[in-house]
């Protein structure tokens, strides 16, 4: 056991399972140098927390003991660009990542950190490596993955501000859920026979693979514009699907698109809305069709009937020129008859709500576990 007084102090463990007890002297500057081991740091809620530096020089475990749910400090004073934290426990309650520890995660400095107990977010983070999780990450600012984010089994992410998945990779072990506002640019990976449940704003040209389910989500493919893909069985309810229209370099038109590798099944109608980008409107699309949906699996409904009329079930609303769907209902068509306002109905859905419950028995995927 290593403890810290009065003063500035550096705490030297070396390669054993070492203790550190900070001083609850308010004049006390502590620093921790550590080689290897499984090593806890104890403070209590009389320490400032600006005073706290736990620095890990080698591969190594740091527990972290607290009984008031506050930050730690935590700098690579010593170590240089290769120090690791393999693990980020803490041992009790809920702790915040201050900006200290969120700078090292930012920069890389540690290679792979694996953040075990419940843990908020107090700043912006960036993750350029590996970054796993096995528990509840509370972000409430900007979390941004340029590498791997491993979320384990029991882990979860609550979204509160933004996951910006910037051409990085995120692993589901399990079956979540995943709120909030999100922007994949990269891949979002469910594994088999596990279900993420998506339920805020989708944004973004990346894909994600394994089975999901939308629930009042509301999409809005690419990045002005793009395409947004799903590899895997999916399933929509209550969905908003966001297009945007602008001019291609050649003069033509770029649009949103939905790709989906796999089945979709539709428990109410899609609300479909249309902006415009460049200064277009609806009538500089008369004459021109848009393929804006391509599914290559089975299209069924909440009773696990095959959908042959996917026209009515999109649900919008056009002042201007007729704007239709084609009979395949994946196909934006736009006819110049003069003004008038176009709406395509949607569905009842409590009937559909309703024989859902069998259709999801049925299912193979798992009852989400938050």
């Amino acid at each position: 056991m290593l403890i810290g007084g009065d003063g500035v102090n550096l705490l030297d463990g070396g390669t054993g399972n070492d203790v550190y007890d900070v001083s609850d002297s308010l004049s006390a500057r502590n620093a921790i140098r550590d080689v290897s081991g499984n090593d806890t740091l104890r403070y209590n809620s009389s320490v400032l927390l600006s005073q706290l530096h736990a620095t890990i020089t080698g591969q190594a475990d740091l527990q972290i003991a607290d009984q008031s749910s506050r930050s730690v400090l935590i700098e690579n004073q010593f170590g240089g660009d290769s120090a690791t934290i393999e693990h980020l426990t803490a041992q009790d309650g809920t702790f915040n990542l201050n900006l200290s520890a969120e700078q090292l995660i930012s920069s890389g400095q540690f290679e792979q950190m694996h953040i075990n107990g419940g843990f908020n977010t107090e700043s912006n983070i960036t993750n350029q490596h590996i970054l796993s999780l096995s528990d509840q990450l509370q972000n409430n600012h900007l979390l941004s993955n340029e590498g791997q984010l491993n979320i384990n089994a029991d882990a979860h992410v609550d979204n509160r501000g933004t996951l910006d998945n910037d051409g990085g990779v995120i692993e589901y072990a399990g079956s979540s859920t995943l709120g909030g506002t999100v922007v994949n640019n990269g891949i979002i990976r469910i594994t088999n026979d596990a279900l993420l449940s998506l339920t805020g704003e989708l944004y973004g040209s990346g894909q994600f693979d394994g089975d999901t389910y939308l629930l009042d989500a509301t999409l809005s493919p690419g990045n002005s514009p793009g395409t947004l893909s799903f590899f895997g069985d999916t399933l929509w309810d209550n969905v908003s699907l966001n297009l945007e229209f602008g001019v291609a370099p050649d003069g033509g038109f770029l649009f949103d698109k939905i790709f989906i590798d796999g089945g979709l099944t539709l428990m109410s109608s899609i609300n479909l809305n249309v902006s415009f980008l460049d200064g277009l409107s609806w009538e500089d699309l008369v004459g021109h069709t848009f393929d804006f949906f391509e599914l290559t699996g089975e299209l069924r409904d909440g009773f696990g009937s095959s959908i042959a009329d996917i026209a009515s079930w999109f649900s919008f609303s056009v002042d201007g020129p007729n704007v239709v769907l084609s009979d395949s209902g994946w196909r934006l068509e736009v006819e110049n008859i003069g003004d008038k306002v176009s709406e395509v109905s949607a569905p009842t859905t409590l009937g559909l709500l309703l024989g859902s419950m069998g259709l999801l028995c049925l299912s193979r995927r798992k009852h989400l576990k938050r």
